[in-house]
C-alpha cells in the first residue's frame, strides 16, 4: 500500500509485508494485544494512522492504546509526496483519530478533490485544533469545500489557506461561512488572488464574527477600496487583535484612510 510514493532500498522490507500481505493481516485479527504491539512497532506511526485504522473494532482499540500513536498529536507532511490515494485514506482515518491535533501538508499540490477530503474529515469533528496547507491548490472551489465545513465545526481554531489561488469568488465562501463559525481564532488566507470584493465579504462578516482574533489577508489585491471595507467593518468588532493587510496596492490614499479610521477603533488592533 504506497501511500507516499518514498524510494525504498531494494528487496521486500518489514512494513512492506506488514501493509501488504492479506494473509499477514488477518492474522492481527487473532494475535494476542502484546504481539501486535511488536508488529506495530517495525511501521511509521503515519502508516499506522493510515492504513491500520479501520480495519475492524479490534485493532482499532489496539491502535489506539498503543503508546506511540497515543503519543502522534502533530504531523507533518510536507516533505511526503503525497497521492490523490493518499489523500483520501488520511482524511478517513483523521475521522477515527483521537490524538491528532495539528497537521501541516505544506508545497503539495493538493487540488479541490484533495480539499473535498479534507474537508470532510473536518467535517466529522476530528480533534484537529491546527490544519496548515500553505502553497498547495484548493482554489475557489476547494475553499468553498473547507467553508462548508467551517459552518459546522467545533473545533478548528487555525486555519492557513495561504497560497492556494483562492480568489474574491473563494473568499466569500470562506468569508460567509465565518458568520456562522465560533471556534475558528486564525485565519490566513494571504498570498492569493484576493481583490476589493474579497475585502468587502470579510469586512461584512467582521461586524458579526466576534471570535476570530487573527486575519492575514497581506498579498493579495486589496486596493484601496479594499482597505475602506475593511476598516468600515473593524468599527463594528470587538475581538480582532491583528489585521494583516501589508503589500495590496493601498497607495496613499487607500493607506490615508484607514489610518484615519483606524484611529477611531481601540488600539488593540496591529498590522
Amino acid at each position: 500500500m504506497n501511500l507516499f510514493r518514498r524510494k525504498r532500498k531494494s528487496g521486500t522490507s518489514a512494513e512492506e509485508i506488514l501493509l501488504n500481505d492479506i494473509q499477514f493481516q488477518s492474522l492481527l485479527l487473532t494475535l494476542p494485544v502484546e504481539i501486535v504491539y511488536q508488529i506495530l512497532d517495525y511501521l511509521q506511526v503515519v502508516d499506522i494512522l493510515i492504513s491500520m485504522q479501520n480495519v475492524c473494532k479490534r485493532i482499532n482499540a489496539i491502535v489506539n492504546t498503543y503508546p506511540r500513536y497515543k503519543m502522534l498529536d502533530e504531523l507533518n507532511l510536507s516533505f511526503c509526496t503525497l497521492s490523490c490515494d493518499g489523500i483520501q485514506k488520511l482524511s478517513n482515518a483523521l475521522r477515527h483519530n483521537r490524538t491528532l491535533t495539528a497537521l501541516t501538508i505544506n508545497y503539495q499540490q493538493i487540488d479541490s478533490e484533495g480539499a473535498q477530503h479534507l474537508a470532510r474529515a473536518l467535517y466529522y469533528e476530528t480533534a484537529l485544533t491546527t490544519l496548515n496547507l500553505y502553497n498547495n491548490q484548493i482554489g475557489d472551489q476547494g475553499a468553498e469545500f473547507f467553508a462548508i465545513t467551517l459552518q459546522y465545526n467545533k473545533m478548528l481554531t487555525t486555519l492557513n489557506l495561504s497560497s492556494n489561488s483562492i480568489s474574491s469568488k473563494g473568499a466569500k465562501f470562506i468569508a460567509n461561512a465565518l458568520k456562522r463559525n465560533k471556534t475558528l481564532k486564525t485565519l490566513d488566507i494571504s498570498v492569493n488572488s484576493i481583490d476589493f470584493k474579497g475585502a468587502k465579504y470579510f469586512a461584512d462578516t467582521l461586524k458579526s464574527n466576534q471570535h476570530l482574533i487573527m486575519l492575514d489577508l497581506s498579498l493579495n489585491h486589496l486596493g484601496p477600496e479594499g482597505a475602506e471595507h475593511l476598516a468600515t467593518g473593524l468599527k463594528y468588532n470587538q475581538t480582532l487583535t491583528l489585521l494583516n493587510i501589508k503589500y495590496n496596492g493601498l497607495e496613499a490614499i487607500g493607506s490615508l484612510y484607514f489610518q484615519n479610521e483606524l484611529a477611531k477603533i481601540p488600539s488593540r488592533i496591529k498590522l
